[in-house]
């Protein structure tokens, strides 16, 4: 059997040189463990987002709106407000999304239909979205 000459040093050391040239070691993703640990430290994982994904004009002085939450700490608190030019008549709430519906108090032809969605982890950060558009009533 024919012996090759040993490169295992040599590439080890070139190894470690482009660990360190990169930034170091790659890390791992924390585990199952690990992330049960730093929520039960009361620290978030990601930071906390909120987002309205849309709104829609449902007819008939109507509208619906979709949001949501990410990041942060499960489980989230919803909570929608709106301006004098709109009214929330119902909420639904899921674990990481809500909806709303309501009625558009008067025509806004030219005047902002706005709502807003504020979260709140179970840590009580908190992160805001709000969301502009059209609803027309039935003028009589």
């Amino acid at each position: 059997m024919r012996q090759l000459p040993s490169i295992t040093l040599p590439m080890m050391f070139a190894a470690s040189l482009l660990s360190l040239a990169c930034g170091g070691p790659m890390e791992e993703a924390p585990n199952a463990a690990e992330t049960q640990a730093l929520q039960e430290e009361g620290q978030a994982l990601t930071t906390l987002s909120a987002g309205i994904s849309f709104c829609t004009n449902l007819g008939n002085g109507f509208y619906g709106c979709n949001g949501g939450a990410s990041g942060g700490t499960p489980p989230y608190r919803f909570n929608w407000t709106s301006n004098a030019y709109v009214t929330i008549d119902s909420v639904a709430t899921g674990p990481t999304n809500t909806r709303i519906e309501g009625t558009c108090a008067i025509s806004t032809i030219g005047k902002p239909n706005q709502v807003t969605l504020t979260v709140t982890d179970s840590l009580g950060a908190t992160a805001s979205a709000q969301r502009n558009f059209q609803c027309t009533t039935i003028v009589p």
